[in-house]
């Protein structure tokens, strides 16, 4: 074994990554102006087909059959004695109601202590001890 030993030549092709890098670049750059365009022009034709357009005859029906049950009085069911009111009528009949609305909200059952009776029990006398638990026989 005479001579030298050949070592590896580990020498990067630099104008081969870069012009990958560009390639790369270049093709992510045009993606994403093709998405941004894609989506605007999808908004257009969606604003325009849902706001812009004249209803179909469907739609114009419906919203006139709507109309006509939105402004007169009809029986929602006889039975029960249940009737629908005209929008109109019912919003007055709420904002009625609404102002004949007691000033003070109610107080609850008798399930809260009164005000004078939990002060009474917080502040002085300890709580009575929990009742014993078990079974005798």
């Amino acid at each position: 074994m005479g001579g030298g030993t050949v070592s590896e030549q580990d020498k990067p092709k630099n104008k081969q990554i870069l012009v990958y890098l560009i390639a790369t670049l270049l093709a992510l750059g045009v993606t994403v102006i093709l998405v941004i365009e894609l989506f605007n022009h999808t908004m257009r034709r969606e604003i325009a087909q849902k706001v812009l357009e004249r209803p179909g005859t469907e739609i114009r029906k419906l919203r006139v059959h709507e109309g006509e049950r939105l402004s007169r009085y009809q029986w929602a069911s006889q039975e029960d004695g249940i009737v629908r009111l005209p929008l109109d009528r019912a919003v007055e009949l709420t904002l009625r109601d609404w102002e004949k609305r007691p000033s003070v909200p109610p107080q609850p059952a008798s399930d809260v202590a009164a005000p004078d009776q939990a002060a009474s029990t917080t502040h002085g006398t300890p709580p009575a001890p929990p009742a014993p638990s078990g079974t005798s026989r």
